[in-house]
This record gives structure tokens, sequence and C-alpha cells, in this order.
């Protein structure tokens, strides 16, 4: 818990930067005011102090806690499903553990994916800002629906999600598994 509250302090700002410079992007060049992340972060900083490097914080945190529990509840429980009995994890073959991982992924972002079009909404729009977490949440519901209004853009993105998470897994229970059997023996 404290680890994904520590990371939510870094995620806010980055994530912020990268969605202002995106939609900056969407601009023709005479209308764009920022040149680049840096620029975006220093601008923001002198009109509106440090603090609103933070916008959508709040809702940072409503993605990053609970998703990243759903995240590894799916991997175990995909994991346990697929172990034959009286097997261990060290057991399944890699591709096992690429798909239990790609699983985790997808539901990191199934279940938590309106906070986070809430929180871009709440960092790119003033107006929507002020409204708060729950009141934004409702608006967005409200006006366009469960499907439009906060899963929209979550097909592309639970389809980048199983590939990467599936990766993920892997290289980790492998890198894993290769320490504890490395040093494993030197103990013994």
């Amino acid at each position: 818990y404290q680890r994904r509250v520590a990371v939510s302090h870094v995620l806010t700002p980055v994530e912020l930067l990268k969605c202002t410079m995106q939609v900056e992007h969407l601009k023709p060049k005479e209308q764009r005011q920022y040149h680049g992340v840096i620029d975006v972060a220093t601008q923001m900083v002198r009109k509106e102090g440090f603090s609103s490097l933070f916008k959508g914080h709040t809702a940072t945190l409503l993605r990053e806690i609970p998703g990243n529990g759903a995240w590894f509840l799916c991997y175990n429980l995909a994991i346990r499903a697929q172990m034959p009995a009286g097997t261990t994890k060290e057991d399944l073959p890699g591709w096992k553990i690429a798909l239990a991982g790609g699983c985790g992924g997808v539901m990191y972002w199934t279940a938590f994916f309106p906070a986070d079009v809430v929180k871009t909404k709440m960092q790119l729009d003033p107006e929507f800002l002020k409204n708060g977490f729950i009141r934004g949440f409702q608006y967005q519901y409200r006006t366009y629906g469960l499907r439009k209004g906060l899963y929209a853009g979550w097909s592309i993105t639970a389809g980048r999600a199983f590939p990467s998470n599936a990766i993920i897994f892997f290289t980790y229970e492998t890198v894993a598994a290769a320490w504890r059997e490395k040093f494993e023996n030197k103990l013994e």
C-alpha cells in the first residue's frame, strides 16, 4: 500500500505532463504554448505553484492502490488455476506465467479505468478539476454513460496491457527463479 502511495507522487506529475503534451501536439504549431515537457512543468509551476503538478492526484491514488490489488489478485488466481495438484508456480511453463501476467494487466485497467478517465480529464480541464473526483465521476457517467464516459479508450489500453504485462511477469518470474537457484545453491 505504502509503495503505491509513494509511486503515485511520481506518477501524477509525470502523467499530467504527458497528457498535456499529447493534447498540445494536436494543436497547429502556431497555437502551441509549450515547447516540451520541461517547458510545461516550468510554466505550470510559475503560474499556479508547485501543487499544480499534482492535479488529479486523488484520482491517481484511487486508480493505483486498488488497481494494483486487482492486478496481483488476478495474476495469482490465474497462476493457481493453471497449477495441477501437487505442483508449484515454478513448475509452470513460461507461457502460462505470461498468460497470467497478461490477464492481471487487463484486470488492472478494467477494474479502475474509470478513475483513470476522470484523472486525465481533471488534469487537462481546469473547469472539470473544480468538481473534484466524485462529482467528476458522476458527471462523466450521467453525461456520457458507462462505455463512452468512463471506459472511452479502454480497448486500446487493455490491448496494450496484455502483452506488456505478460512480458513483465514472465521476465520477473524467470529472473526470480534464476536468482533463487543461484543463491539457494550457495547457501546450502
